[in-house]
């Protein structure tokens, strides 16, 4: 059996004693469906790398050294969601479905990706 102190030496015994029922949460949230996605946080123009293509131009790459990961799509919406649209949920919800995401989208699990 794992002894999670043993990992962790340095830290309290008590700050880890939520960590194996936090884990076990944790395994059943990501969707088995979910639609692959490489979220930044951060999707500004310099960061972008635009290749020519038949018509008009094309993405070519996202230059991101700092937190690219890969998660849930909606990792994207965490910024606007709190620095632009906190307080208004009526504005939120219209970014949200601007973003293609549908009502049926709006349900616990989104609540709970977007939760800290």
């Amino acid at each position: 059996m794992l002894v999670l102190s043993s990992l962790f030496p340095s830290r309290p015994v008590h700050l880890l004693a939520d960590l194996p029922e936090l884990l076990r949460a944790a395994a059943s949230v990501p969707p088995q469906n979910m639609q692959p996605a490489i979220p930044t946080g951060d999707w500004v123009p310099k960061k972008l790398l635009l290749s020519p293509a038949p018509v008009g131009w094309r993405l070519a790459a996202a230059i991101d050294f700092s937190d690219v990961m890969t998660s849930w799509r909606e990792y994207d919406f965490l910024g606007p969601s709190t620095f632009i649209y906190a307080g208004a949920p009526d504005r939120f919800r219209g970014f949200l479905e601007g973003s293609d995401l549908s009502s049926t989208d709006y349900d616990s699990d989104m609540r709970w990706r977007f939760s800290p």
